[in-house]
């Protein structure tokens, strides 16, 4: 992924974390996200957050293992 597409994910993701923490639901890719959700969210703006460190690095992450790739949640609560 490009620093941009990270972006517009990151941008995604806070939307729907704002939507959810405010009891409002938002859909992303077909899939509604509600207050029950909010792990699910907040996980998902870690990984994406460290995707872009990663990238912005060159790609030399300091974790020992590797990032996966983000799977959008198929199942609620779910992150695979």
């Amino acid at each position: 992924m490009t620093i941009a597409e990270l972006r517009a994910d990151i941008a995604r993701w806070e939307a729907a974390a704002s939507a959810a923490s405010q009891n409002r639901s938002y859909t992303i890719d077909g899939v509604s996200y509600t207050r029950q959700d909010l792990a699910a969210i907040n996980q998902t703006l870690d990984n994406l957050y460290s995707r872009l460190a990663c990238v912005l690095r060159g790609g030399r992450c300091h974790r020992a293992s590797p990032i996966r790739p983000i799977d959008y949640i198929h199942t609620r609560g779910v992150i695979y």
